[in-house]
């Protein structure tokens, strides 16, 4: 390893600067030993295998081999950005930037011939997908396609580390076998799926690692601080981003996907410490209904080639336990409702270089090695089974769409008449699936809803991608296995918590349908990864004697905000009444907004003029009222209106927030979507923090145990001289235990570990299916309330994933907003006895100490960044707390 270093010095006083370490070179070389020598990676490989000397291998560029340090992102783009300028064997493609301004790459690997037609490779594996012009595909002269990717939770690194040895094997190797390999398939290798991530935690363990190696577990290298670099720049988990397609990095590796349309997606990660090494398939009780069975057979066929590379270097493995195939938005099962093979990839970590383990001590070259060995076998494998791969892709959308023309259901009508926000967030989440989307264009009525053209859209169900429209639209009750490794439902229009209905057959002859709406194109055009954005009517809005903006529209908040920000005076109503308008009358529901020139220190003209730009910009209607004198409710200047603050909010981070994911949702919400400046404020700074400039702090799952008793008192002083406290989901029982809301939990009547003997092997599958991983439940929303403003209808659906439930008996009837319905499960898993323990009970309630007040919400409303439909709760919470009547709160 040094020796690499020792050409370079071309000065004396280079090696007067490395004299300590050339003294202390015998005494390594020839002592104990030193555990970061690790071995060259060429010994990975076959005894005689040769590569082109002419193409740098990782510890050219570096400087050291891999393992010795974890790769950071910048010198891994570095890398594979030379590699890939040296080889006729690869092109590297830029398909987003990340939130934190890195690179999301792909590296195009194949023989130099297939490069020279790769346009033409392409668009024969399109025409795989399109069941009107896939028989004529020769699939003999086709390569397969074959994605791997590294590392989409940023502190699960060996694969990050290990794409390096893949690349530069796949570049420089010399051998017939590697020839008909690229000659056979078009490699996309993904070296990081979460540059932020791995950025954030190689910076963390590279700090803390000593030159003569600590094993030790509880030593700071194998414990990084919160946030940890398994997640994004704004704390996602960008593995279940699939679906959501929230984040750019998310929405560039979704349009490559469907740009290339891989026959087999590789999806490297890690697991605890004490585990060996997992491939797919999972559990096979697991498995999403709508996989088919082949794909499963290929996956298990492809496993055994994963068990035999494995056992030729003496690693335990296993597979069919643990993880499963059952929510379709991960790597691993995006691809399996689309024709592909996804496969999960399980290494035991490290976490640092080198740690103690229950298996012995393990080196972090050792997880390397046995991803680079899995991607090999992945790839001979699929090369293997290339042409059954290409058949599998051909007859799966060939079976998709005569599946779906057999179905009574033809497919969904979705769209808001009014709220034209919620309606572009569900477009921007379908549309870069390649989904088929036809807008409507003349009104129709169905299903007792009333749909708009230009508000409406058809998503067919006859179309190639109608098995993953099916799992979108799905609503499951019942399972095959209770226990699941991620959340049971997902349904889109539930979360968008827009109106839908299923359109049968026999009604399709009602709707006057528009051209498919055109969907993203490559990614390699697009690198920003921005979201789809919908064209604004443009308007011009007169002079008025007031104005009102309705609270109906997802950006309607964000738009007051930047009002406030210019200094703008807002009010809302408290309840509902009629204006006048030039155009008429407007009905005004509780929580418009009046924005009244005569209020403001700005000049008329101006205060127009920037309602004006504010409206286009984020296409919300603004009426002019004409008069002070309304015809029906209260006037213009009643004290139903009431004055609002601007928001000024801190969210509590750090030790002790047991969900940077929750965390990271709600500054994801403010900064990105709001674009509304966030405090983040360690827990255990409380205390000498000066709380007085902020109108809300928001708590979210944690112990906080890191919160002094002064700071608590702090808090509670914040509270008691008007502040607004949110408290979502964990924070709720931490509140409770505090006894800083008078409340209590509701328990089930059966604990799973008590009653008759159970045998002791069903003891995890038991505990396990007594959790709601993930389920979705109606609820009945008050619109008069402060923070039901702004919903149309009395009916919500909210996402669940706890089983914090609130006993209502004592509390204050005009206290809870939000409370779930006597029969509340519409899809997902939830055993008999939470369903019960659940039925009638608030999902949101406030309380007041002295001047503020407390929002209490058990599930978690910012759910993901995609569930639309109670993300106004927590934006009301924030905008509107302070306005609750005291008279409606528990004292």
């Amino acid at each position: 390893m040094f020796s690499r270093l020792l050409p370079s010095l071309t000065s004396p006083l280079h090696y007067l600067a490395i004299l300590p370490l050339l003294l202390f070179l015998p005494a390594n070389l020839n002592g104990q030993s030193d555990s970061f020598d690790v071995p060259d990676p060429a010994t990975w490989f076959p005894a005689g295998s040769s590569w082109n000397s002419d193409l740098p291998t990782p510890a050219d560029h570096l400087g050291w081999d891999v393992g010795t340090w974890h790769i950071t992102h910048d010198q891994l783009a570095s890398y594979m950005r030379h590699l890939a300028e040296l080889s006729d064997r690869i092109e590297l493609r830029q398909h987003s930037v990340t939130h934190g301004g890195r690179a999301g790459l792909t590296l195009i690997i194949t023989s130099p011939d297939n490069h020279t037609r790769l346009e033409e490779i392409r668009r024969n594996q399109q025409r795989l997908t399109d069941p009107a012009l896939s028989r004529d595909v020769d699939l003999e002269t086709m390569p397969v396609v074959v994605s791997l990717g590294y590392s989409i939770h940023g502190n699960e690194p060996s694969g990050a580390n290990a794409s390096m040895i893949v690349a530069w094997h796949l570049a420089a190797a010399e051998s017939e076998e590697i020839e008909s390999l690229l000659e056979e398939s078009v490699i996309l290798l993904d070296p990081s799926l979460n540059p932020d991530g791995l950025q954030r935690f190689s910076t963390w363990v590279n700090m803390h690692r000593g030159h003569t190696p600590t094993t030790d577990p509880r030593s700071l290298e194998f414990n990084e601080p919160w946030p940890t670099g398994r997640t994004n720049y704004y704390w996602f988990d960008l593995n279940r981003d699939w679906l959501p397609v929230q984040h750019p990095v998310s929405r560039g590796r979704v349009l490559q996907f469907h740009h290339w349309r891989p026959n087999v997606f590789a999806d490297f990660h890690e697991m605890g410490e004490e585990n060996t090494y997992f491939f797919q398939p999972g559990v096979p009780s697991r498995t999403w209904p709508l996989t088919p069975q082949r794909n499963q057979e290929l996956t298990s066929r492809l496993a055994t080639r994963h068990a035999e590379a494995l056992e030729e270097t003496h690693q335990l493995f296993y597979s069919e336990e643990t993880f499963d195939d059952f929510y379709i938005g991960k790597g691993s099962t995006y691809p399996d409702v689309q024709g592909a093979i996804g496969i999960l990839f399980e290494q035991g970590s490290s976490r640092g270089h080198l740690r103690e383990s229950s298996l012995g001590l393990r080196p972090f070259h050792e997880t390397i090695r046995n991803q680079v060995t899995t991607s090999l076998s992945t790839l001979r494998g699929a090369q293997e089974m290339r042409i059954d791969l290409l058949e599998w892709m051909r007859t799966f959308y060939q079976e998709a769409v005569e599946d779906a023309g057999q179905s009574p259901v033809a497919g969904h009508l979705i769209g808001d008449s009014v709220d034209s926000g919620r309606n572009q967030r569900m477009l921007e989440m379908l549309l870069p699936h390649q989904i088929d989307v036809r807008p409507l264009e003349e009104p129709v009525q169905l299903g007792g809803t009333q749909f708009q053209p230009g508000q409406a859209w058809f998503i067919p169900n006859d179309q190639p991608q109608s098995r993953l429209v099916a799992s979108l639209f799905a609503r499951p009750t019942t399972f095959q296995d209770s226990l699941f490794y991620d959340v049971s439902a997902w349904t889109l229009p539930l979360a968008t918590n827009l109106p839908w209905v299923e359109v049968q057959r026999n009604e399709t002859a009602r709707l006057a349908l528009g051209p498919a709406l055109p969907t993203p194109g490559s990614p390699y055009e697009q690198t920003r990864g921005d979201i789809l954005q919908v064209s604004p009517d443009m308007h011009s809005l007169p002079s008025a004697y007031s104005y009102l903006i309705p609270w109906t529209h997802d950006h309607s908040p964000a738009l007051l905000y930047r009002l406030q920000e210019a200094g703008i005076r807002a009010r809302v109503a408290t309840t509902s009444f009629t204006a006048r308008t030039p155009d008429g009358r407007v009905e005004a529901k509780h929580g418009s907004i009046l924005i009244h020139p005569g209020i403001q220190e700005m000049a008329l003209e101006d205060v127009t003029s920037l309602l004006e730009r504010l409206s286009n910009e984020f296409n919300v209607p603004v009426h002019p009222i004409s008069e002070g004198l309304t015809p029906e409710g209260v006037d213009l200047g009643s004290p139903s209106f009431r004055p609002l603050q601007q928001p000024s909010v801190a969210l509590l981070t750090g030790e002790g927030v047991s969900s940077e994911y929750e965390a990271g949702e709600v500054w994801h919400l403010l900064n990105r979507r709001m674009k509304m400046p966030l405090s983040r404020i360690d827990v255990d700074q409380v205390h000498r923090t000066g709380l007085n400039r902020y109108t809300s702090i928001v708590m979210v799952s944690g112990s906080y145990s890191t919160l002094s008793e002064s700071g608590l008192d702090t808090l509670r002083d914040w509270i008691r001289q008007g502040g607004t406290l949110i408290l979502i989901r964990g924070a709720v029982s931490w509140a409770i235990e505090q006894e800083l809301i008078p409340y209590s939990l509701r328990q089930t009547d059966e604990d799973p570990a008590t009653g008759s003997p159970l045998p002791y092997a069903s003891m995890s599958a038991t505990r396990g299916a007594d959790v709601i991983g993930g389920a979705i439940f109606s609820a009945r929303i008050d619109t008069t309330h402060p923070l039901g403003y702004g919903y149309q209808t009395d009916k919500l659906h909210t996402f669940r994933n706890s089983t914090i439930v609130l006993d209502p008996d004592g509390l204050n009837r005009w206290s809870m907003p939000l409370t779930y319905e006597q029969e509340p499960l519409v899809a997902g898993y939830v055993s008999d006895q939470h369903l019960e323990n659940l039925r009638s009970t608030p999902a949101i309630a406030v309380s007041s100490i002295g001047q503020g007040r407390v929002i209490a919400m058990t599930d978690n409303p910012n759910f993901r960044g995609f569930w639309i439909g109670t993300e106004k709760l927590f934006l009301n919470a924030l905008f509107f707390g302070h306005t609750t009547h005291e008279g409606t709160v528990n004292e």
